[in-house]
């Protein structure tokens, strides 16, 4: 309660930036979530960072204390939220005054990604450009690897919403993803992200041909080639292949071409609790395409 009355007497940046960076390490802990929300923490946070809004480590603590609450807020039927308390205008200020900080940019994503767990919020995050926020943090900072992680993060939750999976596609989200692979591709938690953003948007039938012309069917047998050792990595990639050849035969045929059906032996083999079920569903369809020969 201390912390949190200081910022409010004392709104300075001195007091503001170790404040709320010491109330996000004290809501580390769950047993003082509660407590902290109930003090006014959201609210006075959100102000703070609206007064300050020029500071950019004022900006990226107040994003991430924000987003290490979101998840709990998200469960509040009714009392203060992130959400609720201007969080996702406030993050999306943030990316937009330090549009050039990446460090900024990354906490931000952090927090929209956070928020994004919570089916209202989504819809709340989109309608207020977010997911233009994050597309164009993810092209202005194509070489940092946390902001794309953090950044398809995000994308990977939105998307879960009908009406976001349009707008990233049309906004050219795919390929905004697949640079992010081709850019960091030995990097696995970059590669994790992108992969379940991917997956989550090719359930939808509308969008399995537009992922594969990105270059998402050929970036994905690619990671499988580089990561053969990588569990989690090989799971993903047969649990996005078996959505985007979902009646889809024209994704058949392409992956067929891309000896699609070697990697997905290897993986099953090597991997069967995590990729043999999704990895027989696809080589069945690869098989009708073509016959193996005995």
């Amino acid at each position: 309660l201390s912390i949190i009355e200081s910022v409010q007497e004392n709104p300075d940046e001195v007091i503001v930036e170790p404040a709320i960076k010491a109330l996000t390490n004290i809501t580390m802990n769950g047993r003082y979530l509660s407590a902290t929300v109930q003090a006014g923490a959201l609210e006075t946070i959100v102000a703070s960072m609206t007064s300050l809004q020029d500071n950019a480590s004022v900006q990226e603590a107040g994003c991430c204390f924000l987003a290490n609450l979101a998840p709990y807020t998200s469960q509040l039927i009714d009392g203060p939220s992130v959400s609720r308390a201007g969080g996702i205008g406030a993050a999306l200020n943030a990316m937009r005054i330090h549009d050039s900080d990446p460090e900024v940019q990354s906490a931000a994503c952090s927090c929209l990604w956070a928020l994004a767990f919570d089916a209202p919020s989504r819809i709340r995050i989109a309608n207020a450009g977010g997911l233009t926020a994050v597309l164009s943090a993810m092209r202005q900072h194509s070489q940092n690897a946390t902001v794309q992680e953090k950044a398809c993060g995000c994308i990977s939750n939105l998307v879960i919403t009908e009406e976001n999976r349009a707008a990233i596609a049309s906004a050219g989200g795919f390929d905004t993803i697949v640079v992010a692979m081709k850019t960091h591709i030995k990097n696995e938690k970059v590669q994790g992200k992108a992969l379940r953003a991917l997956r989550n948007v090719a359930v939808d039938s509308t969008y399995r041909v537009p992922i594969r012309c990105a270059g998402g069917l050929v970036m994905i047998t690619r990671l499988m080639r580089i990561y053969p050792r990588n569990a989690r990595i090989q799971e993903q990639s047969c649990d996005t292949l078996r959505f985007l050849t979902y009646d889809e035969n024209s994704n058949v045929d392409s992956l067929l071409k891309l000896d699609g059906r070697t990697l997905l032996k290897k993986a099953a083999d090597k991997f069967p609790n995590q990729c043999r079920s999704s990895a027989r569903t696809i080589m069945r369809k690869l098989d009708a395409i073509k016959p193996l020969k005995s």
